[in-house]
Order: structure tokens, then C-alpha cells, then sequence
């Protein structure tokens, strides 16, 4: 059925800098089941509630070996990696 293809998709590939300005890969979650967002980090509103449903996410399944989240800047010019990093620490994620 339709409704059930929606879970077999799989993202593009992709190579992006974290907020560590390290590469990451598709390559790196190869075996783990994990939740892709996009978002940017001057966002006002909905972002906001995202991170703390990522929170949640993160606090109930970040221990496990096959979980992960990533966490796609839309405004990369902006979102440099030292950008990212303040926000993570300011929001107090490991994930984004």
C-alpha cells in the first residue's frame, strides 16, 4: 500500500559539517533507524517546539546504538558551524 512505502523510503545521499566541522555521512547511520529535520537557528516559532520534541526523542532513545537525529540547517550561509555549536549548547542537545 501506499501508506506503507512511506516507511521503506531512504534519504539521498549526503556528506554534511556538523556543528564540530565534522563530516558527517549517511555512511555514519548505515544500520540506525533516525530522524532527519530541517530547521535554522535564527527560527522564531515552530522551531522551538521541534527542539523540544527532538529533546524528547533524544532522552528516550539517544542512548541506543542503532538511534540517531540529524538536524539539517536551511540557512547553512548563517548556520556556520560555530553558529550550530552555540546553539546546541544553548538549547543543551547533543543531537542537533
Amino acid at each position: 500500500s501506499a501508506a506503507s512505502d512511506v516507511y521503506k523510503r531512504q534519504a539521498r545521499d549526503f556528506v554534511l559539517t556538523n556543528q564540530d566541522s565534522l563530516f558527517i555521512s549517511n555512511d555514519d547511520l548505515l544500520g540506525k533507524v533516525y530522524v532527519l529535520e530541517f530547521f535554522f537557528s535564527r527560527c522564531p516559532d515552530i522551531c522551538i517546539e521541534m527542539n523540544k520534541n527532538m529533546k524528547k526523542l533524544d532522552d528516550t532513545f539517544g542512548d541506543l546504538d542503532d538511534f540517531g537525529i540529524v538536524s539539517i540547517t536551511i540557512d547553512p550561509a548563517y548556520d556556520t558551524p560555530i553558529i550550530l555549536k552555540k546553539y546546541s549548547e544553548d538549547k543543551s542537545s547533543s543531537y542537533t
